[in-house]
Formats: structure tokens, sequence, C-alpha cells
């Protein structure tokens, strides 16, 4: 083969935002973003287009012509042609010129359909987001859209009329203004956009060369993004599918007439069904190697017929229907409850719950035995979970897995137990594991893997004299005011007038996991900050002996505990709560239907003419990727920590919490940005920026722990 030049294989060019829109609506240029939450603010959006108002630079537009071969109809409307182009960068700008060009609708974070409307001000060439205030002024046309679909003379025209009809006639400057501005708004959509058109054969990695030289900004492209895009020209059905069941698992909808896949564990994106699928379909975790394999370009250096192609699209297919059935979803969940895993605060890894589904799959169509296969995966996820199996190099991992447990010369049953003994062992368990429950924070896997096996145990909760169980407290369904409560079993106040230390010294010293328990908040309200040595005397003496002692086991406690110094005790009950963990883990092994007798692996197996591949992400992780729950689950951040927001007229305090919202003044909010609005009387803001916690050399802001947590993932990648 020949190999062409990376200058040869694109096209500098140029499209007005006009044709940008008329390619979307026809169905030329395949936009799949127009079925997926637009994450754009109001205010991006305006800020687009007065950049385009005023002639500044908004980046280049990135497509890739598709070959003419197997090229479908994409999108949710009829289109009057065939798709042409693939929209690989500029997903969010695109999106945004055609609908507000077009008045068509975008779906919101939440999942429902709105229209954008940005509002004008003739007299001033000034955008901003449509709001009550500005609505009732007739100083702003209060939607652009509208003016698109007139010429100048007639927007005019309206405009200074009703300005006159409101007791507010312009001056001779204003209407001058007004004119020069409004003819300058009325003929943006000739406004000239800079292109770089992708030739269709070029490959991967020259979309992922042209991008990084031609972009600095702007969401950052995974392989994942690839392949979705595919789907929308190959296979518009699955694609479609795809999106319908992600938008009725975040609405909480049914799926095709059955039921709505909204679960309490995990609500996947369209991004993590495609790995699963990938998983399913052809054993792969590496996308970038799913792409090219159903692009067209074989895997090894044999060429490939078109019928191939269609045969895995159909392969594709097929596999697809059985990772977004219903059925199959609710009966995989049952896994992680088995686990002891009852909702999503006890999930640390997202990739682990599907990385469990995936393998689920495989081995339901191997015709494993319902029971038998529900404790086999339940016990994978208890490991995976613990271990942070998939955290790090997640896609070797998961692609190593595939090959070892569901090949088809593998009795996958026999490889699962052989690597689960080879994962979970004596050293793991005596050495390891009390080690990783030496943290700082209590969002650590270790730790949730003590909650599941105390779910597995059926382990009471700590002074609840009717014995209680932590399950049924765990349960999202149980209805109680606060329900369960983790407990400092060292008092933070206390520790703080023991030691002197405050802020996030404090905070990470109180915080260690082997300080936590699980009690009833009434009886943690009771505690309040004394010493162990006076309430838990006190507390003691309202069980029943037997009662007590139960309890003390189940929850990593030893006698006298209460007398210890702080660090001791934080060592001994860090091994004691390891040995938990590893009885939860041996209760679901003697639950298991089938008598195991599988020796640990003593070397990774691997099929032959298997590899394992590296990561092969095109680009890394970006900022707006990063939540607060990422800071807590790094220990960047601590769950009841509090942040300063230091902006003037803005100013406050809040609250961390451990699923990552941020309390301030009694309300939650779901992340900084949210919060940081309300404190600026609704106006937007970048709260990342603006909220800052306290360290030893001072105040740092959350981007600046945002962009150490990048930092530690570009290394670990």
């Amino acid at each position: 083969m020949v190999d062409v030049a990376l200058e040869d294989k694109f096209v500098d060019t140029q499209a007005s935002l006009s044709h940008l829109a008329e390619l979307v609506e026809s169905g030329v240029l395949a936009l799949p973003e127009m079925q997926r939450p637009f994450v754009w603010s109001n205010t991006d959006v305006r800020d687009l287009f007065d950049s385009l108002f005023r002639g500044y630079p908004v980046g280049n537009v990135m497509t890739w012509r598709t070959r003419s071969d197997d090229v479908k109809v994409i999108g949710t409307n009829e289109k009057s042609v065939e798709a042409s182009l693939l929209l690989i960068d500029g997903q969010q700008r695109v999106t945004s010129i055609y609908a507000v060009l077009q008045g068509a609708e975008v779906l919101g974070s939440d999942y429902k359909s709105r229209t954008l409307k940005v509002a004008f001000k003739p007299t001033e060439g000034r955008f901003e987001t449509l709001n009550s205030a500005i609505e009732k002024n007739p100083e702003w046309l209060n939607n652009i859209t509208e003016a698109f679909s007139r010429d100048s003379y007639h927007v005019v025209n309206s405009y200074i009329r009703g300005m006159e009809e409101a007791g507010r006639p312009l001056s001779d400057a204003q209407r001058d203004a007004a004119i020069a501005n409004i003819s300058r708004l009325v003929g943006l959509p000739s406004f000239k956009m800079a292109v770089v058109e992708l030739k269709s054969h070029a490959e991967v990695q020259d979309v992922a060369e042209v991008f990084v030289r031609t972009n600095n900004g702007g969401k950052k492209l995974g392989q994942s993004d690839f392949v979705l895009t595919l789907m929308s020209v190959h296979a518009q059905q699955d694609r479609m599918d795809l999106e319908t069941w992600v938008r009725a698992a975040h609405t909480k909808s049914s799926f095709d007439g059955g039921k709505t896949p909204w679960n309490p564990h995990i609500i996947p994106d369209a991004t993590q069904l495609v790995r699963v699928v990938a998983s399913l379909a052809f054993r792969r975790a590496a996308l970038s190697d799913v792409y090219a394999f159903l692009r067209g370009n074989p895997l090894t250096d044999e060429g490939e017929a078109g019928e191939q192609r269609s045969a895995r699209f159909a392969t594709w297919s097929e596999a697809q229907k059985e990772v977004i059935s219903t059925h199959n979803w609710h009966e995989f969940l049952r896994v992680l409850d088995a686990a002891g895993y009852r909702s999503q605060r006890q999930i640390s890894s997202d990739f682990a719950v599907l990385a469990t589904y995936a393998l689920w799959l495989h081995g339901k169509r191997r015709g494993i035995e319902r029971r038998h296969l529900e404790n086999l995966l339940a016990r994978w996820f208890y490991a995976a979970s613990v271990t942070g199996r998939y955290s790090g190099s997640s896609e070797s991992t998961l692609a190593g897995d595939l090959h070892a447990l569901t090949s088809d010369d593998v009795d996958m049953v026999q490889a699962v137990e052989r690597r689960l003994a080879a994962i979970l062992t004596e050293d793991y368990f005596t050495t390891t594991l009390p080690e990783e429950l030496d943290s700082r924070s209590w969002r650590n896997k270790a730790m949730f893997a003590y909650e599941a096996a105390q779910v597995v145990l059926d382990s009471p909760v700590l002074f609840s004299p009717s014995n209680e169980k932590v399950a049924h407290r765990l349960a999202p369904t149980t209805a109680t005011v606060k329900g369960i409560e983790r407990h400092h079993l060292f008092p933070k106040a206390f520790l703080q007038r023991e030691t002197g230390l405050t802020g996030h010294a404090w905070s990470a010293l109180a915080n260690r996991p082997a300080n936590s328990s699980l009690v009833d908040w009434i009886e943690n309200g009771d505690i309040s900050d004394d010493a162990p040595a006076k309430y838990w005397p006190q507390m003691a003496e309202r069980l029943d002996a037997a009662v007590l002692q139960n309890q003390m086991s189940h929850h990593a406690l030893y006698d006298g505990w209460w007398e210890s110094d702080y660090d001791e005790f934080c060592q001994r009950r860090r091994t004691l709560m390891a040995a938990v963990i590893r009885s939860g883990y041996e209760t679901l092994l003697e639950r298991c239907p089938v008598r195991v007798d599988a020796p640990p692996e003593t070397d990774t197996p691997q099929v032959s003419g298997a590899v394992v591949e590296e990561e092969t992400e095109v680009f890394e992780p970006v900022a707006s990727d990063v939540t607060v729950f990422d800071l807590l689950d790094a220990e960047l951040l601590l769950a009841s920590e509090t942040v300063s927001h230091q902006s003037t007229g803005a100013e406050g305090q809040g609250v961390i919490n451990e699923d990552g919202t941020l309390t301030v003044d009694g309300v939650r909010y779901a992340d900084p940005d949210g919060a940081a609005t309300a404190l600026n009387g609704g106006a937007p803001i970048n709260g990342w920026e603006t909220w800052k916690v306290q360290r030893e050399d001072g105040t740092v802001t959350l981007a600046s722990l945002r962009e150490e947590y990048l930092t530690r993932e570009r290394r670990a990648a």
C-alpha cells in the first residue's frame, strides 16, 4: 500500500452558517449530538453568537467525508438526501447554529426538549440570554431566530414601531445604531466558518493528528465518539435505540413498551453502552479496534469485502439488542444487590459495573444456570470493586479478562473461579487491604466494600436495640427521614480539641475510614462530640450484652477500643475491617449453588492469537469531564469539607457532600456552577473558578484541584 501524506488527506475550506444548518437539516452532515444532551449553557450559545457578530474567531469545524457504500440517512426527521459528511469536531457549535437558525429543539441535561433563545438589543448590538425582564422590555428582540426568517427592512421597521408604541421613540443616533446592528444580525447566516474536511481515505489516526493541530479547545474526542458517529451513518436504528434507552434511563420512562432502564445503581450514557456492546459482539475492549473493524479497516492484513462489513454491523445489532434488553438489564442488576452494593452511593467505578455486565451477558449466552451466574458475577464484581481492578488501564484490563474468560475454547466458570482465586489471595486480605483502608477519606473503594460486606453478612446497625439491619437502611427504597449515617467513632470535635488541628488537616485526620461506622442517625445525635471513653459506656448500657458483642463483631470493634490511642485504634480496626470484607466474600462463596474447586491461575491465560491491547483513547481527559465526585474519589476533596465562594457581591460558604453535591444555605446543588449561580442572583458564573477550599499553604480553587486530578489521570494513562 502506498502511503499518502497527511496534507493530502484533508482540505481547508469555508462554509456559511446557513449552509451548515442546511447540511444538517437535509441530512448531508451527520449531527448525532442532536439526539444527545446538549451540554452548552445558554450563556455559551449567547457568547458564540456574540463572537460571530463581532467577527471574532470561533474555531474550526472538522468533518469527515464518508465512503459512498452502505451510507444511511441519520437523524430523527425525514432527510432529503443521504449523509456523506460526519461531524468530528464542532458538535456544540454546529448544534447551536442549527438550533438557533432553524428554531430546532435540543435535549437538555434532564433529557427534556428545549429551544435555544438568544435575545438581542439593537441599539447597543448586545446579545443576552432570554429572561423574564428582557422578555417584557421592548428594547430587546426576544428571539434572534425570528430575525433570521425575515429581511432587515421588516425587522428594523417592526422594532422601531414597537419602541414607539411603548412610548420610547428612538433618537436619531439610536435609530442609526439599530439599523446598522439589525442589518449585521440578519446577515449572520452568511458568516463564513473555517471547515477542515477529512477525505474519505483518511484514517482514525489522521483525524486525531489533524484535530490536535487545528484545535486546542472544545470537547476532546474519544474512540466512543467515532463509533457513535459511525453508527449514525451505517446503523441509524441502532443508534436511535441506544439514545432512546439512555433517555428512558434518565427520565425513568419505559423503553420499548417495557420497564424503565432506570435503577438506583447506575445510569449509563451512550458511550458507556457502546463499550458493553463491543465487549459482547467482538470481545473487544479497545474501541479503536472496534471502530476500524466496523468502518472497514481490517484488524489483519487481509482484505475485507463489503458483505463482511454488513455482517459485522449485523453482529453489533444483535449484541446491542441483548445489552439494552430491560429484562437482561434488571436481571443483571440483581448481581449488584447480591454483592451487597445497594445503590450508586456505594459504587466507585461505573466501569466495573459495565465490565461485569458484559461478562454476565457472555455467561448468559453460554447458558450458565441463572442462580449460579448471579453468584459467580456477584463475586466478580465484589472482587473488582474492592481491588479497583478497572482503575488505571481499564481498557487493557477488560481486554485481558474478555480473552481469558469468554473465548470459545475456555470454560468460563472455571476461568472466572481461577482468576478470582488469584485476585483475592491471603496476602491481599491480610496485608494489601488493610493498607488500602489507610486513607484520608470515607470515599474509598475498600470502605465501600466494607459496607457491601455488612449487607452480605446481614449486619445490624450499630446501637440499634432492635438489631435493625444495615442492608435495610442502605436500601434506596427505605422511607426514613435520614436513614443511616456514618458516625465518627472518635468525634471530629473531640479530635480537634485533642490535636489542635483545623481545616483540611483536621478533616483528613478525622475522616479516616477506620474512624467510621454506620449508625442510626438518631443515635449519632445522642453521641454528640464526647470522647469515646465517655459516650461508649453510656450507649453500651442500652443494649443486651450478647447483642452488643454481635454488633461490635460486625462493625470491626474490639474490646476496650474506646480507651485506645487514636492511631493505635485506626491501625487495629483496619485489620478487623479487612477481615469483615473477607468474611463477606467467603459468605458469597458459601452461597454458590455449585461447589467451587478451582486453583488460582498461575499465568494470565490468553487465547492463541489474542492480543491484550493498551489503552488507546485518542485524547486524554479534559476538565469538562471531571466532577466533584471524582475529586472526592481521588481524595483531593473530603466529604463535609467547607468551601468558600469568593466572588465580589456573591460571597458565601458551602459544604461538600459525599455524593459530590454542594449544600449552600440548606439547599443542595448538583455542581459548583449551580451553587455559584445561586449566590450570584441567578446570573451564570463559573463556580469551579470561584469556589475555594483551605489548604496548608492557603486557599485553592476547585479548578486547581480539578487540574491536579487531570494530571494524575494523564500519568496513569
